[in-house]
C-alpha cells in the first residue's frame, strides 16, 4: 500500500519492470536494491530493482540484457 497521501492512501500497488522481446527470453532475475530510507520515507516509496534477462545467441553464447529502476539514483 502507498501511504502517500496520507489522507487517502491509494491503496494496493502492483508494480514491476517489463522487458519485451521478439526473441525468447530463456530466464529473468530480479534483484532488489537495499534503498536506505527512514521507515515513513520507505513506506511510500516503490522498490527500486533491476532485472537480468537472458536470451540465447547460438554458439553456446548468451545476450544479456538488464532492466534498472534507478529513479531513487538521480
Amino acid at each position: 500500500m502507498v501511504l502517500i497521501p496520507v489522507t487517502k492512501p491509494q491503496d494496493t500497488v502492483e508494480a514491476g519492470l517489463l522487458t519485451m522481446s521478439k526473441y525468447k527470453i530463456d530466464s529473468s532475475t530480479r534483484y532488489s536494491f537495499h534503498v536506505k530510507e527512514n521507515f515513513l520515507k520507505h513506506l511510500g516509496d516503490l522498490d527500486r530493482c533491476i532485472e537480468e534477462n537472458r536470451i540465447p545467441v547460438g554458439g553456446g553464447k548468451e545476450l544479456i540484457l538488464v532492466n534498472a529502476h534507478l529513479s531513487d539514483y538521480d
